[in-house]
């Protein structure tokens, strides 16, 4: 090889750095990946990306088979409890009517003490009935009947249209369950109604045509007596 003259630039060997400081790519070196080994990437990750979403498909699917038995076991669990206290709690109930209606005949009898001692044996039975998931529904008289919530047990009439279809009285009080919102016995009320003719609900006490009395039967006449000739006179 001739040695390069003084002065003048001398060729880079392989391997040496080019004068901008980058270092030139060697032939000895592997390829760079080619279009096969990049699909064949693509393929795999495409693959990947179905597993995962079967995956995830496959824990929704589990995740909603596990909701639905659990409100089935609620359900069902809800169910054996009502069973259970149903007659306790119609026993509870049929005993604080008894307790409240004794405790007003004591009151109105002149005996507070006794009345007093019942009204409070009434509210222990109230507290048990909570306790069991029930609580009891009391109409203020002037609120607006409900159909389905309340009863209407009697009819009082009014002149004045602005209480016509609210409560006047309260005679027994309503149980409603907690949880469900099930109406278990509809408050039975004494309901204001307008004896306005033509108002909306006019006194229930007017007999309908349906129910009106039927007329009487003709009176039966008396006999021909026979004449003569009928006789053989």
């Amino acid at each position: 090889m001739v040695p390069a003259a003084p002065g003048e630039d001398t060729p880079p060997a392989a391997g040496d750095p080019e004068p901008g400081g980058s270092v030139p790519w060697d032939a000895g070196e592997p390829d760079m990946p080619t279009a096969a080994v990049l699909v064949s990437v693509v393929e795999r990750l495409a693959a990947i990306e179905a597993t995962l979403t079967d995956f995830h498909r496959r824990a929704d699917h589990r995740e909603a088979v596990i909701d639905r038995l659990h409100e089935e076991r609620l359900e069902q669990r809800s169910g054996v409890r009502r069973a259970l206290l149903d007659p306790i709690v119609t026993d509870l109930i049929r005993l604080y009517d008894g307790l409240s209606a004794e405790s007003e005949r004591m009151s109105g009898g002149g005996d507070s003490r006794t009345s007093n001692l019942l009204a409070s044996f009434a509210d222990d039975v109230e507290l048990a009935l909570e306790r069991c998931g029930f609580d009891l529904v009391r109409p203020q008289p002037g609120d607006r009947f409900q159909s389905g919530a309340q009863l209407a047990a009697s009819v009082v009439p009014t002149d004045d249209p602005a209480r016509h279809n609210t409560v006047a009285e309260v005679t027994q009080v309503g149980v409603l369950e907690r949880d469900t919102g099930r109406v278990r016995r509809p408050a039975r009320t004494r309901v204001f109604r307008s004896r306005r003719p033509g108002s909306e609900g006019s006194d229930a006490t007017e007999a309908s045509p349906a129910t009106a009395a039927p007329p009487a039967p003709p009176a039966p006449s008396a006999p021909t007596p026979p004449s003569p000739a009928q006789s053989g006179l």
